[in-house]
């Protein structure tokens, strides 16, 4: 693998955990303890984060090296999490939905989805 392709993998997934974990670039300079425009490069692909950066960005996403370097296509359950924390961050009554979703029967979930369904318009 050429180093072109490794930087374009790191790239894709730095940005892909600062989306999940809501953070910019500016968060990341700051933790790091590197410019803004290191990031950048990072985040283009221009670049690769020498291996102690590589290890501060592991513990602020809290991930492995191996998963900064996981050349797989298929984060569809990431993105997924990553929309459910933001969910939750941004509107509480989701909390209280899930929490209460937790506890229903499978049957009271159902029930749940197409009444909710119905009020959308679905």
């Amino acid at each position: 693998m050429s180093e072109q392709e490794i930087n374009r993998i790191i790239a894709q997934n730095i940005v892909r955990y600062m989306e999940i974990k809501g953070l910019n670039q500016a968060d990341i300079a700051e933790y790091v303890g590197v410019t803004q425009a290191s990031v950048s490069n990072w985040c283009k692909g221009v670049k690769m984060p020498r291996m102690d950066k590589i290890d501060k960005l592991c513990e602020l996403f809290g991930c492995s090296r191996t998963d900064l370097f996981d050349d797989g296509e298929d984060h569809a359950e990431d993105e997924l999490l990553a929309a459910m924390e933001r969910a939750f961050n941004d509107r509480p009554e989701m909390r209280v939905l899930f929490s209460i979703a937790n506890d229903a029967s499978a049957e009271d979930v159902e029930k749940t989805i197409k009444i909710l369904k119905t009020l959308k318009g679905d």
